[in-house]
């Protein structure tokens, strides 16, 4: 391989410049270089979606499916909270699942020692978030009524990444 020649200024071009290969460094090219009629075609792109799961009364169990995924994707963060905190020793566990396995390294659980409206963040386990498509996004809530009362408001929020159709 020839040894590469090294300009030590920028270079402009009147012309179209032909090259067999181009190595762009990383960070050369930014989200303001892409003109915002440039029609990026959306199998070329990732999207963000945000699932939302939410019960209005008192925190009861469910198993509910939130997502079905179209394409390949990733989930990238769960969290989960309750508009108003639970009292005494009640608790809530909430798990996320895709296709009946929990994407999570350990479940949410929310007690008395919680704020309200301060979601809990979950940990996502890199080895079980990865969806395929048709695969089912399912919130999974417990309940545990113990000697006080559970929370009420109870939310789940959902960040998911899935490829372009």
């Amino acid at each position: 391989m020839a040894e590469a020649t090294t300009f030590p200024g920028d270079i402009r071009a009147r012309g179209t410049v032909i090259a067999q290969a181009i190595s762009i460094t990383t960070a050369s090219i930014d989200n303001s270089m892409v003109a915002a009629n440039a029609a990026i075609a959306t199998t070329k792109l990732r999207h963000r979606i945000h699932k939302t799961y939410g019960q209005s009364g008192t925190a009861t169990a469910v198993t509910i499916p939130v997502h079905v995924a179209m394409l390949p994707g990733t989930v990238l963060a769960v969290q989960a909270g309750a508009v108003v905190a639970a009292t005494g020793d009640s608790t809530v566990t909430v798990d996320v699942k895709i296709n009946g396995t929990s994407v999570l390294s350990s479940t949410i659980g929310l007690s008395s020692s919680d704020t309200a409206y301060i979601p809990v963040v979950g940990t996502v386990d890199t080895a079980a978030d990865d969806l395929v498509a048709d695969d089912v996004v399912t919130v999974v809530v417990s309940v545990s009524a113990g000697t006080g009362t559970l929370p009420t408001g109870l939310f789940v929020d959902i960040v998911l990444d899935e490829d372009g159709v």
